[in-house]
């Protein structure tokens, strides 16, 4: 993908992509056609909650997170760490298990490009290979009474590198 490409992608990547329709967080419109007398989609600012967008987060997780109430739906592209073909097989109860090695360092993976004030969620598997400031992952998650992350109260930051 080239930057051009990633900057089109990067205002997708915005909380449900529908900026446009009310706010992220409270989803308050503001009752009726003019959006710009509670969630101002110009400026990124709800009057109703005093929610604010000042950095953009892309989704590169292959499915929507909620984040502090705010849903961020995936992108279209999901970053992984390559995976070297198979270097070990076992069985456990009759099923084969297959073992991968990661790939190194040296391993060419189209990553996004760094851009001031963006920063894109990954996994952790992904925020430990890469070790990049603008990579984030989910942190203090929430789980449902079966157990199921359905939330997180924040992001974290794996590298220990400037942040934009």
């Amino acid at each position: 993908m080239t930057n051009q490409d990633w900057r089109i992608l990067i205002e997708k990547g915005l909380p449900d992509g529908q900026l446009d329709y009310g706010c992220p967080k409270c989803s308050y419109y503001g009752g009726g056609n003019d959006p710009a007398t509670s969630w101002n989609a110009s400026e990124q600012v709800c009057y109703a909650c005093g929610f604010a967008i000042t950095h953009k987060i892309v989704n590169l997780l292959p499915h929507a997170i909620t984040v502090d109430n705010v849903r961020y739906n995936p992108s279209g592209v999901i970053l992984r760490v390559p995976m070297i073909s198979p270097v070990e097989q076992f069985k456990v109860n009759g099923t084969t298990q297959v073992v991968h090695l990661v790939a190194d360092e040296d391993t060419t993976v189209e990553l996004p490009p760094s851009f001031s004030g963006v920063f894109y969620v990954v996994s952790r598997q992904c925020a430990e290979h890469y070790q990049r400031p603008d990579f984030l992952v989910v942190h203090d998650t929430i789980r449902n009474t079966d157990g199921n992350i359905v939330g997180a109260r924040s992001f974290a930051i794996i590298n220990r590198g400037e942040v934009q």
